[in-house]
């Protein structure tokens, strides 16, 4: 891990990483919500699509929150405010894995998660 107090150019890069993870995540929201509406509500796959989309509300929710806890830790100062950081930092796999099971069938939708991983693991990385 490196020091919470990174160089300007770093900082940059971080937010820029976050803006891109937010991007993939909202757009994937958006495509899993578009592509559960056109299910007939008899089809079996309605359910497992309705779990990958909270699943990717869990997912957008810890990265607002790690975020959130980031901004406020660096205004306030207090290292109490990363526990939201630290616990999406730690969450984000587990939910991610959780969506790719539930995605299984669609290979752009994996591609896209796999993308959004990266990210998210780069962002992560940097702190």
């Amino acid at each position: 891990m490196h020091k919470l107090s990174a160089p300007r150019p770093q900082l940059l890069l971080v937010r820029v990483i976050f803006i891109a993870c937010v991007a993939v995540l909202i757009g994937n929201v958006l495509r899993f919500t578009v592509n559960l509406l056109a299910l007939n509500p008899a089809m079996p796959q309605r359910g497992a699509a309705r779990e990958a989309l909270v699943n990717m509300h869990r997912l957008l929710q810890l990265v607002i929150d790690a975020e959130t806890g980031e901004r406020v830790f660096r205004v306030a100062g207090k290292r109490a405010q990363l526990e939201p950081y630290r616990a999406a930092r730690d969450r984000y796999g587990e939910v991610m894995e959780a969506v790719e099971l539930q995605m299984h069938g669609s290979p752009s939708q994996i591609a896209s998660l796999l993308h959004l991983r990266a990210l998210l693991a780069t962002r992560f990385d940097h702190q």
